[in-house]
This record gives C-alpha cells, structure tokens and sequence, in this order.
C-alpha cells in the first residue's frame, strides 16, 4: 500500500509542527488510529486472543508490528 501525495504531505508536516521524523509521525497516528478503532469504537470484543493474552495484548502487539514495519519499510 502507497501513501498518496496528500497522505504524505500531511504526514511531514505534522512530524516537522512536532519535531519528529516522518516515520515516527506516522506510526504514532496509526497506533493511535488502531487504538480508537479497536478500544473507542467497540469492535475488541471480535478479537480472538491466544489463551494467556488479553485483547488488550493482542492491539499493543499489533500496534507494535506496525510500527516496527513503518519504521523498516518508510523513506
């Protein structure tokens, strides 16, 4: 998946109004993203979790993945 140009530009721009690099922008807008939509909008209860792990374990490894992915794949 490509980010568009509006995509992008946004993103630099909030990374240089936060003083951040553009990776780091994006991936705290995509935890945070993920975070909203898996805790605020109510879908968490549709999460499947290994025995031991609590859905919560289950967003932060996912949030966690993305972020290391963006951190390996992002220009």
């Amino acid at each position: 998946m490509e980010l568009t140009k509006v995509q992008k530009d946004c993103i630099r721009a909030l990374a240089q109004a936060d003083v951040r690099p553009n990776d780091v922008m994006l991936g705290l807008i995509l935890a945070e993203g993920i975070r909203f939509f898996f805790s605020d909008h109510d879908p968490i209860q549709s999460i499947k979790s290994a025995p031991g792990k609590s859905t919560s374990d289950v967003i932060n490894d996912m949030v966690q993945q993305i972020e290391k992915e963006i951190q390996t794949n992002l220009n």
